[in-house]
C-alpha cells in the first residue's frame, strides 16, 4: 500500500499508509479534516526511533531519502532559506 504525507496548515505533517488518496483522507480524519490539503505519495521512507529512559518512544530521525523528500516537496521554502545560509559564514552559536 502507498504511503502518503499530508502537510497541515500549521506546518505539521502526518504520514499514513492507505490503499489510495481517498482512504488516506478518511484515515487522516483522526488528526483533522484533510480534505483540500495536498497529499504527497512517498516512495522511500525510513524512520529511526529510540527508547527513552522514561519508556517513551521518540523519533530519532528520518532516512536520508525521506529527509530530501520532505525538504523538496513538503517544505520547499524552508529548504530554500536553509540553502541561502549555507556557505555564507552564518553561525548560530
Amino acid at each position: 500500500m502507498p504511503l502518503y504525507i499530508c502537510r497541515w496548515q500549521n506546518g505539521d505533517f502526518s504520514v499514513v499508509e492507505a490503499k489510495n488518496k481517498e482512504d488516506a483522507i478518511e484515515m487522516l480524519d483522526e488528526a483533522a479534516n484533510a480534505e483540500g490539503f495536498p497529499l504527497h505519495a512517498v516512495s522511500d521512507f525510513m524512520a529511526h526511533f529510540r527508547l527513552a529512559d522514561t519508556g517513551e518512544i521518540e523519533l530519532k530521525g528520518f532516512g536520508e531519502d525521506f529527509d530530501d523528500f520532505l525538504y523538496d516537496n513538503i517544505y520547499p521554502t524552508l529548504s530554500e532559506v536553509q540553502m541561502s545560509f549555507e556557505g555564507d559564514g552564518w553561525d548560530d552559536g
